[in-house]
């Protein structure tokens, strides 16, 4: 609370190091109070308000800025909008206060930021995700900077369908999806702060506000099995000195449909149990696996193509220990690229290559539902068949060709 910022111009800064020493801190750590100055409140984030006890009752309303000097100059008209706003009749539906009890203390979207996020972090979400959450809440404050002095009561649809027109077309449609999420859950945070003051519940705003789709994934144009074998011949050809090492993590890829940075350049000689013929996946250390909590394993079978690959590095590799990594590259996408280049075909990357394991594995028969668990999803194989199948056009004629329908 001692670093609660109080910006200030240089002229008056005198004045406000005396304001901020003869300061003093709410019980609960979300207020300053400042002697020198009665009725300016200072919120944990820096946003100065004016708190009123008029007959009785507690008015606190935002002065919208946290500028020291501001705040203090817009006291008086505050003031003078609470007054006409007490001098108004009232409504015979608005709920009143009983004689001798403050008014709740108003609502704004900046308490649901702050419930939220520390429901983010009571919960066990990963470093990635607690770092991506941070970015949406610093992109979404950027184009909308009042957002969080405003009352929770007083947002409107509008103003959210101002934003999502204003950033819809900024950024892709995943990341406005999450910024959307995002916004709903800090809205619902902030509704059920009002609930608990007032007793009294409200929409939330933001839930009429669509989704963007998808963009339609472009083909992949993945190759098949023998262009697959020249790619990996044309890299041999070329005789770098990695070359070798490269070829291992690309079949390591193409038949076991892992991904390279967060679980293939992890794998370790430890994790793999020849008795039962199983790899265990535990991805990076800090991280751990996609879709799993920290710590979380994931056990595939290893089959014919990546018994053939491990038993070849194995030989490469005598002296090797339980704790090494086995491979000694984390990135072939150069090689593959130049390879790709030189037989005119399309690029090929790391993650094209996991498309070439589920691709091949729907050639093969295998049902989308395995294919799913074997890439590690948890939709019973919907994201398998919708993203990661992409069946050769000779693939499909073969099988046409061989369907007997009478």
């Amino acid at each position: 609370m001692d670093n609660m910022p109080i910006l200030e111009k240089p002229v008056s800064r005198r004045k406000v190091a005396k304001a901020v020493e003869n300061s003093t801190i709410s019980k609960d750590g979300l207020w300053r109070a400042f002697k020198e100055v009665p009725c300016l409140v200072q919120r944990k984030t820096g946003m100065f308000y004016l708190r009123k006890r008029i007959n009785g009752e507690v008015y606190r309303r935002s002065l919208e800025t946290e500028v020291f000097s501001v705040a203090r100059e817009r006291m008086p008209a505050k003031l003078e909008e609470i007054l006409a706003e007490i001098a108004k009749p009232a409504k015979r539906s608005a709920p009143t206060a009983l004689a001798g009890t403050a008014v709740p203390v108003p609502v704004t979207v900046e308490d649901g930021i702050l419930k939220h996020t520390s429901r983010l972090g009571a919960n066990p979400y990963k470093k990635q995700s607690r770092r991506y959450y941070a970015t949406c809440q610093k992109r979404l404050l950027a184009i909308w900077p009042g957002l969080p002095s405003l009352l929770i009561s007083g947002v409107t649809e509008e103003m959210c369908l101002a934003w999502a027109t204003k950033e819809r077309g900024e950024v892709s449609a995943n990341y406005f999806n999450n910024m959307l999420s995002f916004l709903r859950q800090v809205f619902a945070a902030a509704i059920a702060v009002h609930k608990e003051r007032t007793g009294v519940l409200i929409s939330n705003p933001a839930m009429g506000i669509k989704r963007t789709p998808k963009r339609r994934r472009p083909t992949l144009d993945l190759p098949d099995k023998i262009l697959f074998e020249k790619i990996l011949e044309t890299i041999r050809q070329r005789g770098s000195r990695q070359a070798e090492d490269c070829i291992d993590l690309i079949e390591f890829l193409a038949y076991s449909g892992a991904r390279v940075y967060s679980v293939a350049a992890w794998v370790k000689w430890q994790d793999i149990d020849w008795g039962s013929m199983e790899l265990t996946l535990r991805g990076d250390p800090n991280n751990g696996l996609k879709w799993r909590q920290p710590g979380e394993t994931r056990a595939v079978g290893i089959n014919q193509s990546l018994e053939k690959v491990l038993r070849h590095m194995e030989s490469k590799q005598p002296n090797r220990k339980p704790t090494d990594i086995i491979f000694k590259v984390t990135s072939c996408d150069g090689q593959l690229e130049w390879a790709c280049k030189k037989l005119k075909i399309p690029h090929l990357t790391h993650h094209k290559l996991r498309h070439w394991f589920g691709t091949r594995c729907a050639e093969l028969g295998v049902g989308p539902e395995v294919i799913g668990e074997l890439l590690g999803h948890r939709d019973r194989g919907v994201t398998a068949l919708k993203e990661y199948v992409e069946p050769s056009k000779k693939h499909v004629m073969k099988v046409a060709i061989g369907l007997a329908l009478n």
